[in-house]
């Protein structure tokens, strides 16, 4: 099993719709809105990295209200 955090930066006022569009994901297991440096921090569990990689390059990046994704992959379970 595959987890990960991903720290996401959204454009100006799109914050609320994103975290909807986010929980909405099979492999995202929370997300939450937070002030400071990232306006979401969303939690992906899978059965693999690669899993977790298309999520975030497939659906997330590719959401419109999304700028910027940093993501922390646990090494040790």
């Amino acid at each position: 099993m595959a987890l990960a955090y991903i720290l996401i930066t959204t454009k100006v006022g799109d914050t609320e719709i994103a975290v909807g569009e986010i929980k909405r994901l099979d492999r995202i297991q929370e997300a939450n809105v937070y002030t400071g440096p990232y306006d979401i921090i969303a939690k992906a569990e899978a059965d693999s990295i690669d899993e977790i990689t298309n999520t975030l390059m497939k659906e997330i990046r590719q959401m419109p209200e999304i700028e910027k994704t940093v993501t922390c992959i646990q090494v040790e379970r």
